[in-house]
């Protein structure tokens, strides 16, 4: 599997608040989402696209300290924030750069 430095429309500070504006506008019909998939406390999920990772926290807080989120996505940059923005505050998260299309 490949791995690339891009981001489609990068990952400056102005696109990651964007990102964020857009998780919180559509946080409410994810939830419900996970809820209809049983998603819950030690559970096992992967993000597929994390992007910086703002699912990937509220997926970290749902399945808790003895479940595990995996954090997927082809930008080396976009995995590199999620790390450092998320990773030492969640345990729970494994983060790993790939292209699963490439496969």
């Amino acid at each position: 599997m490949t791995e690339t430095d891009d981001y489609l429309l990068g990952m400056a500070p102005d696109e990651i608040d964007r990102l964020g504006r857009q998780h919180t506008a559509w946080r409410d019909h994810t939830i419900k989402v996970w809820d209809s998939m049983d998603i819950d406390d030690g559970n096992t999920v992967v993000d597929l696209g994390c992007g910086p990772g703002f699912a990937t926290e509220d997926l970290a807080v749902r399945v808790g300290a003895h479940g595990r989120v995996i954090g997927v996505d082809s930008s080396r940059a976009a995995t590199a924030t999620l790390s450092e923005k998320f990773g030492g505050d969640y345990p729970q998260i494994s983060v790993a750069t790939m292209d699963v299309a490439a496969g």
